[in-house]
């Protein structure tokens, strides 16, 4: 008979990746979260999931802005993925502006050209 884990492990982009004693009177996802300090910086909150001791996985359901967490049992372990590196609204900017400035000035030029 396989012995019951009494331990939940809490790891990716939160403050403090740590183990944590299974609370029965806790099953939801955000107290344990908390315990380990919170969200990281670039914590993915809409691909959490949780490993079950049996080795299953759930993840986290999403419905616009409100996110469904899977519940937490005894052996489990907590994965908050981190974000992927995105192009930030400045790199954005820049390649329209480098892009539309050019195209611009070359149609009032030849614009002016024609009168």
């Amino acid at each position: 008979v396989p012995e019951i884990n009494p331990l939940v492990n809490v790891k990716g982009a939160v403050q403090s990746s740590l183990k944590l004693y299974f609370d029965k009177e806790h099953t939801n996802l955000p107290y344990y979260i908390d315990k380990a300090g919170g969200y990281g910086a670039r914590a993915w909150r809409k691909r959490i999931y949780v490993t079950y001791a049996n080795g299953t996985s759930r993840r986290t359901k999403n419905f616009g802005f409100f996110h469904f967490f899977p519940s937490v049992e005894e052996g489990s372990t907590i994965v908050v993925p981190v974000k992927p590196d995105g192009k930030v609204l400045g790199d954005f900017a820049q390649q329209v502006v480098t892009t539309v400035v050019p195209a611009v000035l070359t149609f009032l030029l030849i614009k002016s050209l024609s009168k």
